[in-house]
This record gives structure tokens, sequence and C-alpha cells, in this order.
């Protein structure tokens, strides 16, 4: 029974021992692509009509209160596919600052209603009831 219990601890360790790098190599990556992502300068064609059912998020590379948050909506981007991410450092988004009557990032936008600031609870509940928003303008 000792010899049983021995094993399993010893095989427990080894397989606690691989995950831990592993999740380490995954998460590294994860933030690595994310960051990649971040800083991207390119034009973004907002169509209402494609856009229609998606949260936008309005952002700037430069901005650390958009930086706190963008891991967070780069995951529900991944996840869901329903977020469009906007970088208003390039200057031809900046169009959208008055078509979207921004008045600060970072931004989020989902049908008529927007949220501004870096509340992740708030943000998390505004990914959850984001279908049916955008389903009740639809």
């Amino acid at each position: 029974m000792k010899r049983i219990l021995i094993k399993l601890v010893l095989k427990s360790s080894i397989l606690i021992a691989c995950l831990i790098p592993i999740s380490l190599t995954g998460y590294a990556a994860f933030s690595h692509f994310a960051q990649k992502s971040e800083a991207q300068q390119t034009y973004v064609a907002l169509n209402e009509q494609q856009n229609k059912h998606k949260i936008i998020f309005f952002y700037r590379y430069t901005c650390s209160a958009c930086r706190t948050i963008y891991k967070l909506v780069y995951m529900q981007k991944l996840v869901a596919r329903n977020v469009v991410m906007v970088n208003l450092d390039m200057p031809e988004n900046r169009t959208y600052i008055n078509q979207y009557n921004l008045v600060s990032v970072p931004t989020l936008v989902v049908g008529e209603h927007q949220y501004r600031g870096t509340d992740v609870k708030k943000i998390k509940e505004l990914f959850k009831s984001a279908p049916k928003l955008l389903n009740q303008e639809g």
C-alpha cells in the first residue's frame, strides 16, 4: 500500500513538474501575440452591416489604461470572435472618433451602448450581455 502511494505521489509530482513549464510557455506565447496585435498599425474599415453584431474596442497603443485591459479584450476576440479592435493611433482610424462620439479611450461599443474605462468586472458583464444587446438592435 505504501509503495502504491509513493508511486502515485511520484507520478503526480512529475506531471505537475511538466505542466508548469508548458503553462508558462503558453501564457508567454499568448502575451507575445497579444502585444504584437496591440501595436498593429492598420486601418480598420468598420462596416455597419458587418459589425452590427460585434463589440468594437477603441484603444490607443500609447494609452496605459488601454493596455491594462487589452489582453482581456484580445482573449474575448479569440474565444468568441465578436470583437473588432480599432487602434486610434492610426490616423486613418481617427475618423471613428466623431462617427462613434468617442470622448476617451479605452471605449467598448456594443450597438448603441458604450463603456469607457478599465473596470474588469464591468467589461466581463458587458461581454456576457453583448449578444442580448446586439440582438435587440438588430
